[in-house]
């Protein structure tokens, strides 16, 4: 599964990122009817089996020179602005370079699991921002989002 948003990665270059799961990864068939299904059984994976599941981690550069659409090439901010446009992977390949392995036991509890939020444009470094429309548009909906989540939280 990748990030269908891109990345600057060092002063330069923008990238995509993506983590695609083991096909050995051990999981039981969905409860369709269960609208808790995936997180249900995700607990079930960390709190049960022996063997955890991994994700290869992969980061797909942006290279203009190589990347076409509709057979045409176009420059990095067309690229950029436009995240319905693919990046495909025989013009732009994904190169993995880790492997992320899931820790037995290490599911949050629900309290804790309310405190917990990703701020994707406010942690991370001028190296790592998001760019793009897109992610301009996601740091005040992240930030809405969150103080929402948080006052009702708080009225419990």
């Amino acid at each position: 599964m990748g990030v269908n948003v891109p990345f600057r990665h060092g002063p330069v270059d923008v990238v995509k990122y993506s983590a695609t799961p083991s096909p050995d990864n051990l999981a039981r068939p969905l409860q369709k009817s269960n609208p808790n299904g995936l997180q249900d059984e995700l607990i079930r994976h960390v709190q049960e089996d022996n063997k955890m599941s991994t994700f290869d981690f992969g980061v797909q550069f942006l290279d203009t020179d190589r990347m076409t659409y509709w057979g045409k090439h176009h420059d990095a901010n067309f690229w950029i602005e436009n995240a319905s446009v693919e990046w495909k992977e025989s013009e732009a390949p994904f190169h993995n370079v880790a492997r992320l392995t899931l820790l037995r036991g290490s599911h949050l509890g629900a309290d804790e699991a309310k405190a917990v939020y990703f701020d994707v444009t406010g942690h991370s470094s001028c190296d790592s921002i998001p760019v793009g429309s897109i992610n301009r548009a996601r740091a005040p909906a992240e930030a809405a989002s969150r103080k929402a989540r948080m006052a009702a939280i708080q009225q419990v």
